[in-house]
């Protein structure tokens, strides 16, 4: 009879634990999921392709500036007709999901005129470093932004 209990105790503690893992790999992979979009929205940025960013955009996006989506696409035209040339860079990416919900913040520098290959050439006093906190949704099986804020925040820690 001892040995029954301590097959079911192990049985039980291993599926625990496998449920524990499954649990943990679902959630990387999500997070994995959100920092791609975030990478692919970077790199349609610097191509100065606005469709390639508005693909990671919601349809519902609404910020707490009253900016919805038509008008994020207004501002990432504007930005990049501001410069022949721009730089992204994305110092680091946190990311916190919630079953379909998630928040990633963001710190990223920005360099526009000239074109960086590498954060180390960076001047500092031609940059501009931003944290954005994005907040997004699973949309038919694809994150995207519902909700953003952005502010500066320098570049000094980011390079």
């Amino acid at each position: 009879m001892g040995m029954r209990i301590k097959a079911i105790s192990l049985t039980a503690i291993f599926l625990v634990l496998l449920s524990v893992l499954a649990q943990s790999c679902r959630r990387g992979s999500a997070e994995d999921e959100i920092r791609a979009v975030i990478r692919g929205a970077r790199d349609a940025a610097i191509e100065k392709d606005v469709k390639g960013v508005m693909r990671y955009v919601s349809d519902d996006y609404m910020d707490d500036e009253g900016n919805n989506r038509d008008a994020i696409k207004g501002i990432v035209f504007y930005q990049f007709m501001r410069s022949q040339k721009l730089s992204v860079f994305i110092s680091s990416i946190d990311v916190q999901v919630k079953g379909t919900d998630a928040i990633a913040d963001v710190k990223t520098v920005l360099v526009a005129g000239k074109t960086i290959n590498e954060i180390k050439d960076i001047v500092p006093d031609d940059a501009a470093g931003y944290l954005f906190t994005i907040v997004f949704k699973k949309e038919a099986g694809s994150w995207k932004a519902k909700n953003g804020r952005w502010r500066d925040i320098g570049v000094s820690g980011l390079l």
